[in-house]
């Protein structure tokens, strides 16, 4: 079978694509967006200490976050791209503390969901 000029071979189409994977399920063990909420860490180890910088989530956000390993979500920065409503998935049993700049936010409790109001182009810390 001959080879294209790229060096793929006709029964390989799907070999460009598939170099993706990995990226995806590793973003995915880090944060989803599913839904309208934002999970942090929602798939990974709980013994591993992991972290990532300006991953994009559905809703207009960009979000850094750290996990520390066991089973805590360490300083995590919201920064609204859209100004909606952010919607967090919060499993501790105490509501984190949100800041923008020096300012307190208000946050409401539903469920493991924490909310917020957001405007567009700000920072939010989150805190527990």
């Amino acid at each position: 079978m001959t080879r294209t000029s790229w060096g793929i071979l006709p029964t390989d189409w799907r070999t460009p694509e598939d170099a993706y994977y990995g990226p995806v399920v590793i973003t995915e063990l880090l944060l989803q967006s599913h839904d309208g909420v934002i999970r942090l860490f929602p798939c990974w180890p709980v013994g591993q200490p992991a972290g990532f910088e300006g991953l994009r989530t559905r809703g207009g956000f960009v979000v850094s976050s750290q996990w520390l390993g066991e089973s805590s979500v360490g300083a995590t920065r919201i920064h609204s791209i859209a100004g909606e409503t952010c919607r967090l998935r919060w499993k501790d049993s105490t509501p984190p503390q949100v800041r923008r700049g020096e300012s307190m936010v208000a946050v409401r409790v539903v469920g493991e969901d924490i909310i917020f109001d957001t405007k567009p182009g700000v920072d939010y810390v989150v805190e527990s």
